[in-house]
């Protein structure tokens, strides 16, 4: 009994050293394990760091690379038409190659290959490789479709994979890619909101809690917790609110921002954006680019006209132009049905606000006219039983009178004096050019009419478009405008599919919903596909801004002077007024349209989201100074604010969400710089 009880202890000594030694083991195994995946982790992190510094590298040479290509030497400009030499690819080609050579060769030894993907084309095809290739199947890769021929704007993707340091450790492979559109779109255009001024009373104005999505450029930014504002009567007031959101990066060429970002409390939510360098802002020449507008317009006019800034010889330039197309009719006016009016009174009633000078003429309904016709004298034509059709240019040496109730459709018009075309009813369709040496008023006020117009207008003063309820306005021609442009959409929309360019001003106001009882949504319109030049100052109030192909384009909107958007979305909210998570964007929502459009200004522009409630799908960009003010939450009352308490985790009521459609999107009428810039998008390590 005795020496079983010693055995049994034996061998319960035994098997408890041998869990000991296992357990042993077991931990010694897992130290051992861990401490290898802590190295495997250690290369790993150091092999994606060396892969995204070459990127960064690579992206760098490219950006100074760039500087040394003059677009203005591969480009020729014809009729508003830019033609590319062909010799520019193949230079841009030697310029990436270059730039891709330029990294170290301590770099290159842990790179297994490195290629470069150009997406430009209707298909995407490899063009520089290096160490082998990286790309096997280009199906993956995107294809822009961009007309080299007549375009600069280049896509390439980097694509890097990084070599396995150490076969020993295991497969520690990265794959690197990064997307860089090359565009010679100005610098602006990369920006939600941004000012280049630098000094006092210059730069970025952030008052109160306007929140951006998308990169902000200042080379001066002032932020203050205080958004300023005013009442009706013009006085000025004040509100306190949460700080502005940036939710994007912060871009400068100077340091002067330096002491701001230091600070939690100068951002919403403490969220500070990061500061980076933008050493390749280019600003635009706005007066070379307005005068080449004006000049592409012209030719298109085909009057052998030209624009040198002088508005008064322009116009006398217009008049003698005009006054050349006037020739003799071989056929009475009579059988055109035109009847000339010897007294007071008109052989046919004129509808109210249509007065003509005693010497004139009137054209009702007649069959078609294939002639064409020159009046010496005011002429009216009023479809005012039948539909109207002159297939041949129309010459008046005095005022036109353009009346419809039922269908008219002409051709060219050349005008001396005043051109007045109202629609009462029908369509008036305009088919030819529409010349004026004086003012030009469009109007379509009548039972659900409509007015299409098609061809250039050149007006030697001034233009103005008016549209009320169940009325159209449809504009698929170019203008151009000797002095002020008025749009002025009442309860309906007005169309503009093609640019502008004014000499004056330009103002586009909706009416006050405020004053229409019971107050309605903003239902005036204006719908763009456009680059608008403006001279002077450009004004926009009451109304909504929207984009053509379902609010695929845009306005893209270029002022010399100041400018002004105010009353936009006044007292409304949105619903739900409390913010969703970042980057703090409301839920698409058919309570509030936003403006499709980018706004730049040589000038200045103090902007206020409090009554008025602002949502950008685009961008804003002051060269002087740009002041943004803005509250969070609710309003519907200027006098009753909401506290600053209250408005953290509700919409901001300035809100700009950047589109970067704008850079694949070839617009002949946008302002080349003489380099092209480089925009990268996300990095993404696979």
């Amino acid at each position: 009994m005795i020496h079983n009880q010693k055995g049994n202890a034996l061998i319960t000594v035994l098997l408890i050293s041998l869990v000991f030694t296992i357990i042993g083991l077991a931990i010694i195994s897992s130290s051992i394990s861990g401490t290898k995946r802590t190295e495997n982790r250690k290369t790993d992190i150091d092999v994606s760091y060396n892969a995204i510094k070459v990127v960064g590298d690579i992206t760098t040479n490219i950006t100074n690379k760039l500087n040394t290509l003059s677009l203005k030497s591969y480009m020729t400009r014809s009729g508003g038409q830019t033609t590319i030499d062909p010799t520019f690819d193949p230079k841009l080609q030697e310029l990436l190659k270059d730039s891709l050579t330029k990294i170290t060769d301590n770099e290159k030894a842990k790179i297994e290959c490195l290629s470069l993907v150009d997406e430009s084309g209707a298909s995407a095809s490899e063009i520089i490789g290096s160490s082998g290739s990286c790309v096997n199947d280009l199906s993956k890769f995107s294809s822009y479709q961009i007309n080299k021929d007549n375009d600069f704007t280049r896509v390439f993707e980097i694509v890097l994979v990084t070599k396995n340091p150490n076969k020993n450790e295991g497969k520690i492979q990265r794959t690197i890619r990064k997307r860089f559109i090359l565009s010679p779109l100005p610098s602006f255009l990369k920006y939600a909101v941004g000012s280049y001024g630098e000094g006092n009373d210059f730069g970025l104005v952030l008052n109160g809690s306007p929140n951006i999505y998308g990169n902000v450029y200042a080379n001066q930014l002032t932020i203050s917790e205080n958004a300023n504002y005013q009442l009706r009567d013009g006085s000025d007031k004040t509100s306190a609110t949460p700080m502005p959101s940036i939710n994007g990066d912060l871009y400068s060429s100077t340091a002067n921002l330096l002491p701001i970002v230091k600070e939690k409390e100068h951002f919403y939510k403490g969220e500070i954006p990061e500061l980076k360098n933008d050493s390749q802002f280019i600003n635009i020449n706005f007066r070379e680019s307005f005068d080449n507008q004006m000049n592409d317009i012209l030719v298109e006019g085909g009057l052998g006209l030209s624009w040198d800034g002088d508005r008064g010889a322009f116009q006398t330039d217009l008049l003698d132009r005009i006054n050349a197309q006037y020739t003799e009719n071989n056929r009475p006016l009579s059988d055109f049905g035109i009847i000339k009016k010897d007294g007071k009174e008109a052989p046919i009633n004129l509808p109210n606000g249509v007065t003509t000078a005693k010497d004139s003429y009137i054209m009702g309904s007649t069959p078609p006219i294939v002639d064409p016709i020159s009046v010496n004298g005011d002429l009216v034509i009023m479809s005012s039983g039948n539909d109207i059709t002159l297939d041949q240019q129309l010459v008046v040496k005095g005022d036109l009178y353009i009346v419809s109730y039922q269908n008219i459709n002409l051709s060219n018009i050349y005008v001396t004096g005043d051109i007045h075309i109202v629609n009462f009813g029908g369509t008036i369709l305009l088919n030819g050019n529409i010349v004026g040496a004086n003012n030009i008023d469009i109007e379509s006020s009548g039972n659900s009419g409509q007015i299409e117009v098609n061809g250039v207008v050149i007006c030697g003063n001034k233009l103005t478009m008016g549209a009320s309820a169940n009325n159209d306005i449809i504009v698929n021609a170019d203008i151009l405008a000797g002095n002020n442009i008025m749009i002025k959409p009442i309860d309906t929309s007005i169309n503009i599919n093609k640019n502008i360019a004014t000499a004056g001003s330009l103002t586009i106001n909706g009416n006050d919903e405020l004053a229409v009882k019971p107050i309605i949504s903003e239902n005036d319109e204006v719908i763009f596909d456009s680059v608008v030049y403006v001279e002077n100052e450009a004004s926009i109030s009451n109304v909504n801004i929207l984009g053509t192909n379902d609010n695929e384009k845009q306005l893209i909107l270029l002022a010399n002077g100041k400018l002004t958007i105010t009353r936009i979305n006044e007292f409304k909210n949105f619903q739900p007024s409390k913010e969703s998570a970042k980057p703090y964007l409301p839920e698409k929502e058919n309570t509030i349209k936003p403006l499709k459009a980018f706004f730049y200004t040589e000038s200045n522009a103090i902007l206020y989201g409090v009554g008025s409630l602002f949502y950008i799908d685009g961008g804003l960009f002051a060269k002087d100074r740009l002041e943004i003010n803005a509250i969070r939450g609710e309003v519907t009352d200027i006098k009753d604010l909401p506290p600053s308490l209250t408005q953290t985790d509700m919409y901001s009521r300035f809100i700009v969400n950047y589109n970067s459609d704008i850079l694949l999107q070839r617009i002949e009428a946008l302002p080349i710089v003489d380099h092209l810039q480089i925009y990268s998008d996300e990095l993404i390590v696979e």
